[in-house]
């Protein structure tokens, strides 16, 4: 479950840098992580012995809306617009369309029990929320506009955020 940073760099649109090496004439990136190296290449696809794992990460997102007119996205490291507060030393994006918004959170330092404070306005989501482990459908505790997750150290969650 270290593929923090090809998962990041697969959700931020293989644009970034400190994930790896994106050749923008083949338009290719290359993850090393692990003593493993990763590749995805839009043409062919992943090549990596984890490559399930991103495939479907990607798959989910992609489901969802990720790039498509009306699903907004949000990077963490554009502190002006993005629409929550994490607690600890994570990464992450947000893709959200009214009602909806889906979550990938990386840890890069010890793990533990992470705070994402949404700013539900923003994001489109009235009426009470419900967050899930889009992995494994688990229920994720939430208060109010917060949610609370548990992450290993170096691991990712991808969250499914529903408001109604």
């Amino acid at each position: 479950r270290h593929l923090y940073l090809a998962v990041m760099a697969l959700a931020a649109g293989l644009g970034w840098p400190a994930a790896g090496h994106a050749d923008k004439s083949s338009n290719t990136l290359v993850v090393a992580f692990n003593n493993e190296v990763y590749t995805l290449d839009p043409a062919t696809g992943f090549a990596g012995s984890d490559y399930p794992v991103l495939y479907s990460i990607y798959d989910r997102l992609v489901n969802f809306g990720y790039g498509q007119p009306g699903v907004a996205v949000y990077n963490y490291w554009d502190k002006s617009t993005f629409p929550a507060q994490v607690s600890g030393d994570t990464s992450s994006i947000i893709i959200s369309k009214p009602g909806h918004a889906m979550m990938v959170i990386c840890d890069w330092g010890d793990g533990g029990d992470m705070q994402i404070k949404l700013d539900t306005k923003v994001l489109s989501l009235n009426g009470a929320l419900k967050a899930s482990d889009a992995e494994t459908g688990e229920a994720l505790n939430v208060s109010g506009n917060t949610i609370s997750v548990l992450l290993k150290k170096h691991d990712f969650k991808v969250i499914q955020i529903d408001a109604g």
